[in-house]
């Protein structure tokens, strides 16, 4: 059997939270989990963005392995209570299409402040404050493409941050309220890759393929 074993309480409230809100952004979406010693990295795609989270926990039986995102929060959910792992659904890994970024060389482009980004956000995405997760993920194209951020302005080859990156990240629960540590989006680029990344997770995009959402 394959299975997923959560590090600690915090690492399956974690998972849990993931899986969930991955399940409501995107019903019939899939979640990606590879493993690598301690660490369960999962990917999903929602809203048109490539995901990424980073969980303690160790798959057992498999070290790549895609599954339903509704089948996964659901497995979680039952295991809170049950089990101290979880017990993966079936395979989906033909299904997956989008391409993982490069794992290294990416370039550091510019900080963001998560409060001014968060406050930007608020004031840009009103139209998307009264809709739930489901909701989101059907908004228009042209709501989501929105350049909501440009970064690395004065150089040769600014950096447009479109709203459906932060709209994952903020829905996903990668954007937090800061705090004294001053938490900030770290922006980089590899090539057409462009990361927005925090403490909590991390979301991707190819501006030349992202908005037909095919990433390979």
């Amino acid at each position: 059997m394959t299975a997923l074993r959560p590090a600690s309480a915090a690492a399956r409230t974690d998972l849990l939270t993931l899986t969930s809100r991955v399940a409501r952004l995107a019903p019939d979406g899939l979640v990606r989990l590879k493993g690598e010693r301690d660490r369960v990295t999962a990917w999903a795609l929602v809203v048109g963005v490539l995901v990424r989270r980073d969980i303690n926990a160790t798959l057992e039986g498999v070290a790549d392995v895609t599954v339903s995102g509704k089948a996964l929060a659901d497995a979680v959910e039952r295991s809170v209570s049950s089990a101290d792992q979880v017990p993966l659904p079936s395979s989906m890994d033909a299904a997956w299409r989008a391409s993982l970024p490069p794992a290294s060389g990416w370039t550091h482009r510019e900080d963001l402040p998560t409060g001014e980004i968060l406050q930007t956000l608020d004031l840009a995405g009103s139209q998307l404050r009264a809709l739930d997760d489901t909701q989101v993920a059907a908004a228009g194209d042209s709501m989501l493409s929105q350049t909501i951020a440009m970064v690395d302005r004065d150089s040769a080859d600014p950096v447009e941050i479109p709203m459906r990156m932060l709209v994952a990240m903020s829905r996903l629960g990668f954007l937090t309220e800061p705090s004294t540590t001053n938490d900030t989006i770290r922006v980089a680029t590899h090539g057409a890759w462009v990361v927005a990344a925090t403490r909590l997770g991390a979301a991707f995009r190819r501006p030349a393929t992202i908005d037909l959402l095919g990433l390979s």
